[in-house]
């Protein structure tokens, strides 16, 4: 802990010659606590050279010399444009297709076909894929249920909810336009749903796009405005920047728009325990709505 002669705390000071800004412990606990109360997202001490390094970009775009300016600013207004330029640039968005592999397979082999065994038609399924980062995710769910069902999925509406709390994450998934190296991790016969978009690029193709729609959502907020409710809620490596109490109150949350008989799937470095409220565990990362 940095601190002066008399034991209080340094604040930030600009650096010359227009360098890394430097951030003091004050100022990173101050920015620490308005991150978690404002999306939940906890950073621990470890957390601050990266806080340094991600902020500095958006503090100077912002006008200020100092960390220290950057969080007082941030403090007296909390203004929503300046706040999702800050959760933009804190916000981890590390995703790729068929990530954690067996997930898809639970969702082939033993989900759809108990959704079906249960009265629910193919153009009546509606899953969340709920932190979708740049929507590998979403269009990953999208080209499983394109193969199972065909054109029968959905009808004429999405049938993927993407949800994310970063804008710029949001504004690439829209696009689905990602480099070509990401077709190592698509299992071949999915790979006709990408198609070339220019020099080593690749695009989603329109019919798995019309099957996902992107919204911005905050985890975070007391209540999601959703109408209808959930077969199947994907919350993958999302739950780990949170702690426990807000880790419960999401898990809550999903209980409510989750049907009953419907599943929620985190991420394989998640546990939620055995005892979860509206849940009941099935195995580690799969849990089933009470019916």
């Amino acid at each position: 802990m940095t601190t002066t002669a008399t034991g209080m705390f340094r604040h930030s000071k600009p650096t010359a010659g227009g360098g890394l800004l430097a951030i003091s412990d004050k100022d990173f606990f101050r920015l620490r606590a308005l991150i978690h109360e404002r999306f939940g997202i906890y950073l621990s001490d470890a957390k601050k050279l990266l806080v340094q390094g991600r902020l500095n970009k958006e503090i100077r775009a912002a006008g200020h010399e100092s960390f220290a300016a950057y969080v007082a600013d941030l403090e007296r207004t909390k203004d929503a444009e300046k706040m999702l330029g800050l959760i933009d640039r804190i916000s981890t968005n590390h995703s790729f297709f068929f990530r954690e592999a067996d997930h898809f397979d639970l969702l082939v082999e033993t989900i759809l076909p108990d959704l079906l065994r249960n009265g629910v038609e193919p153009r009546e399924l509606r899953i969340w894929s709920a932190g979708a980062a740049d929507g590998q995710e979403a269009y990953t769910i999208a080209m499983v249920l394109h193969e199972r069902f065909g054109a029968r999925v959905g009808g004429r509406r999405p049938v993927i909810l993407a949800t994310d709390i970063s804008v710029s994450s949001l504004g690439r998934a829209v696009q689905g336009v990602y480099p070509e190296a990401v077709l190592t991790s698509v299992p071949v016969r999915y790979r006709g749903h990408l198609v070339p978009a220019g020099a080593e690029r690749v695009r989603i193709s329109d019919e798995i796009r019309k099957m996902v729609m992107f919204k911005r959502l905050n985890l975070n907020r007391p209540h999601y405005p959703f109408k209808n409710r959930f077969h199947v809620v994907f919350c993958r490596n999302v739950m780990i920047y949170f702690d426990r109490a807000t880790r419960n109150e999401v898990v809550e949350r999903f209980g409510l728009h989750t049907l009953p008989g419907g599943y929620l799937l985190i991420g394989h470095s998640e546990s939620l325990g055995r005892d979860v409220a509206a849940y009941r565990y099935l195995r580690p990362t799969v849990y089933q709505r009470y019916r």
